[in-house]
């Protein structure tokens, strides 16, 4: 018999069980290392009519995976070591078609602590997985079956699952009965979703609307976890993401109309949330119906309503999600209106009389140590931003030019008093000479 020890992880919610060799020929948990309670106090209720075939149909052949749930009523208590079948030919023995693989659906989540193999005959290799029926996983049990008519213990899982998927390496791998010990999950498990950014993509073709796409973007939160990771087919297509991290999803036919889908939970088959996306008007200039270029909203002749984002030149939205407009490449107009409201206001209350204008002196000794204008910002500071708010920067270059004025009234003060003085000097030095002469 082939030896493996077993690591338990905990990794995006899922507690995980892989089977590695060990050079000592020992296991993490050992076979047949049975607890002291009778069976019947955590046994998982399941029957052959729980199973199904890979392919989801129902696991009802002759030597199917259904049998591997058929005996529960008789197969003693597997716990105490006691377990047994009685039936010679009632295993799985064959896989049914191309599929190499089964799985029970236990109809709710259960916290599996234990699970019992019926080792009947053969040799070769038969894992088990949890979560979703076809979703890629680790086992969390890998074992060789050369032991004839024995129960082999795994204790210690820690898992929780609605689903259990089995696999049959080869042909060999003959397994006669599956005993499970575990209580009803009290998870409390929630699952939240917020559709974002839903934009239109006409799909090269801008006079055509019939062909054209949409994308949008899904964040999926857990109330209980922040790891894990969920799944959902949305028009036909497999997607998945991680908890908390938004995913773009796409394209989708617009033609197609409304999205409405399941989320489910990677591991958890009862944590599910429902969702529907509203698909957008057609983005094409020829598009279907009366629809314009940009429509998604009320449109009245010579004006576009749109509610979501635009790009020009581009299909990427960059991180920044207060902006509604995306170009990539040179913007040309006449005039360009900025909002004051949203710069701040305008700078005229530099030429109020409580405003304090800094002695040059100080703002000097500002520049000496800053690099920059007192109220202006760093180049470090811009460059961080990557943009420049041209509305606050306007305000700032005003307040400048505005205390610019107040600095050159001054010192023109300055100027027309020494000029005074000046020309009184002249008048004293005219009087003197007058009278050495």
């Amino acid at each position: 018999m082939k030896n493996f020890s077993y690591l338990l992880l905990l990794s995006g919610g899922l507690f995980l069980i892989m089977a590695f060799r060990t050079d000592s020929g020992k296991t993490a948990f050992a076979e047949r290392s049975f607890t002291t309670l009778p069976f019947s106090a955590c046994q998982v209720p399941i029957d052959s009519s729980m199973f199904y075939n890979e392919d989801g149909s129902p696991a009802s052949t002759n030597s199917g995976a259904n049998n591997l749930g058929d005996e529960q009523a008789i197969m003693g208590d597997p716990i105490a070591g006691s377990g047994n079948t009685t039936n010679s030919y009632s295993e799985w023995s064959y896989p049914y078609g191309s599929n190499k693989k089964s799985y029970i659906d236990l109809g709710q989540d259960y916290d599996i602590s234990e699970i019992y193999l019926f080792d009947y005959t053969g040799s070769d290799t038969f894992k088990i997985y949890v979560g979703l029926p076809g979703a890629s996983s680790v086992p969390i049990i890998s074992v060789y079956t050369n032991q004839y008519k024995q129960w082999r213990a795994f204790t210690s899982l820690g898992v929780t699952a609605r689903y259990l998927t089995f696999e049959k390496v080869g042909d060999g791998a003959k397994i006669g009965e599956i005993a499970i010990c575990g209580t009803v999950s009290s998870s409390s498990c929630a699952l939240t979703s917020q559709i974002s950014n839903i934009t239109c993509d006409d799909n090269g073709t801008d006079t055509d609307g019939s062909d054209d796409k949409f994308y949008f973007d899904l964040l999926v939160t857990r109330s209980d976890t922040s790891a894990g990771t969920w799944t959902a087919t949305i028009g036909g297509q497999s997607e998945s993401g991680s908890y908390g991290t938004s995913v773009n999803l796409g394209p989708y036919d617009i033609s197609g109309g409304d999205l409405s889908f399941t989320i489910m939970d990677q591991t958890l088959g009862s944590c599910t949330v429902n969702e529907t996306v509203t698909a957008p008007a057609s983005c094409s200039s020829g598009g279907s119906g009366s629809s314009s270029a940009w429509a998604n909203g009320t449109n009245t002749t010579n004006n576009i309503h749109r509610t979501g984002k635009v790009a020009i030149g581009t299909s990427t939205f960059l991180s920044d999600t207060s902006s509604l407009l995306y170009v990539n490449g040179i913007i040309r107009a006449e005039k360009v209106k900025v909002e004051l409201c949203s710069a701040g206001g305008w700078c005229d209350y530099v030429f109020r009389p409580d405003y304090i204008l800094k002695p040059l002196a100080e703002v000097e000794q500002f520049i000496a140590q800053n690099g920059h204008l007192p109220d202006v910002p760093s180049e470090s500071a811009l460059m961080a931003e990557e943009v420049l708010d041209l509305g606050a920067i306007s305000v700032i270059q005003q307040q400048k030019i505005e205390e610019l004025f107040l600095y050159v009234i001054e010192m023109n003060k300055e100027i027309e008093v020494l000029k005074q003085e000046v020309n009184q000097l002249r008048q004293e030095k005219t009087k003197l000479k007058s009278k050495l002469d």
